[in-house]
């Protein structure tokens, strides 16, 4: 607990000045680097939420980035979300997450809320985000998400620089964690989508994802060396693919009603210049409701599956700041996965709140497989602090426990 006041003190303390000068220029600072820090943690699979999520990302996210603490005297009335319009404003934050398998993460984000077609609940923003980790990851991403709500066209992308670790248990749904070993790569990657709506609320598009990645760096004693697992060469990975999505959420920051459907199929091939021939498609279901105000209801639903010569570090795998949380990232790695988690969120005192969750989850070689009754399970309990409540922005300390262990997460913005 005292981590996590240090934390918050900090990015009161240093986040105030940037605030304040946003202020006066009539902006609203809102953010996002939980994004990024999530996927900095998730970065090793198509299952972490990375994504990225939101978003990760951070993602490392996945981290995808957040936000910076109040001094906005609208903030106090508490959730007023009256002025939905779209706002200019920019923000230059630091930011600070913990996860027991990835260490102290540093982050410094700067962040654009552009005044094109928008609102304020779900923004168009223009992220550059800089992670640093103690075991080893430095990475710098550019992450543009462009709502264009009254054109009916949604654009995203990221692109990315740096050094990644990770680590390796093994292949399927029974590893031992006395097997794990730690790899090193560096990367660069950029990947996005383009998609139109149709009717009032689906969106269709297409996606890209190409990354170029150098030979990892990997203990010559170790499984990936011995087996010669496929990827730890490195070279390029190119895909195209089709996307689709369905967001009913009241807004993007911790919603309280509504759900966010999505689904996506992409193809990896020689002729796009990619070194690996394989595919990939993947489902997230998300729904949120209120037992009553405040009290938040939220579940989530995630598979996928792969086909081709996948190079192990996009296989599917559980384990993240995201879902399974307490399973070591890439604890568990495969062609197929399959993962649900519940979350009951209520506020506490002040600007304090609580959290009880639980995930269950497995992969397999085979869609069969996943029918087997030998499933993963998590759960544990959190705190939350909510740094910006008009955009329903926190800060997030979650320990989570599984039958080898527990795993302590420190990031912004919801897991999911």
């Amino acid at each position: 607990m005292r981590s996590l006041w240090v934390l918050i003190t900090l990015s009161a303390v240093l986040a105030a000045p940037v605030t304040a000068a946003a202020q006066r220029d009539g902006a609203a600072p809102e953010s996002e680097p939980a994004q990024a820090q999530a996927q900095a943690q998730d970065e090793h699979s198509t299952a972490d939420a990375n994504a990225a999520d939101d978003a990760s990302e951070a993602e490392p996210s996945e981290a995808k980035a957040d936000d910076s603490p109040e001094a906005e005297p609208s903030e106090d009335k508490g959730d007023d979300d009256d002025d939905d319009q779209p706002r200019f404003g920019w923000a230059v934050l630091p930011g600070a997450w913990f996860s027991t398998d990835r260490g102290l993460g540093l982050s410094a984000s700067a962040l654009f809320h552009l005044p094109i077609a928008g609102s304020r609940k779900k923004p168009s923003e223009l992220g550059f985000v800089g992670i640093f980790t103690t075991r080893g990851d430095n990475v710098l991403r550019i992450a543009p998400r462009l709502r264009l709500v009254e054109y009916g066209y949604q654009i995203e992308g990221r692109l990315e620089l740096g050094k990644r670790g990770g680590s390796y248990f093994g292949m399927g749904n029974d590893t031992s964690a006395d097997d794990e070993e730690s790899y090193e790569f560096n990367r660069y990657l950029t990947e996005g989508s383009i998609s139109r709506r149709w009717g009032q609320l689906l969106y269709v598009g297409f996606g890209w994802d190409a990354s170029w990645a150098t030979a990892f760096d990997v203990d010559a004693d170790g499984a990936l060396a011995r087996e010669d697992v496929l990827g730890i060469d490195g070279g390029a990975i190119i895909g195209l693919g089709l996307v689709a999505r369905i967001d009913t959420r009241d807004r993007s920051y911790g919603p309280s009603s509504g759900m966010l459907l999505e689904a996506s199929a992409d193809v990896y091939n020689r002729r796009l210049g990619s070194r690996y021939d394989f595919g990939q498609a993947q489902v997230n279901a998300r729904v949120y409701a209120a037992l009553r105000p405040r009290h938040i209801i939220a579940a989530q639903f995630r598979a996928g599956a792969t086909t081709g010569e996948v190079p192990f570090q996009r296989l599917p795998s559980l384990g993240s700041a995201t879902l399974l949380r307490g399973v070591a990232s890439g604890r568990f790695r495969d062609s197929h996965f399959v993962a649900a988690q519940l979350e009951y969120r209520t506020p506490f005192w002040w600007r304090l709140g609580a959290v009880l969750f639980a995930a269950t989850g497995r992969v397999g070689s085979s869609l069969r497989e996943l029918a087997e009754p030998t499933w993963r399970t998590a759960g544990g309990a959190g705190v939350r602090f909510a740094l910006k409540r008009a955009d329903h922005i926190h800060l997030r300390a979650d320990a989570g426990f599984t039958a080898d262990g527990y795993q302590i997460y420190i990031n912004l913005r919801e897991a999911f």
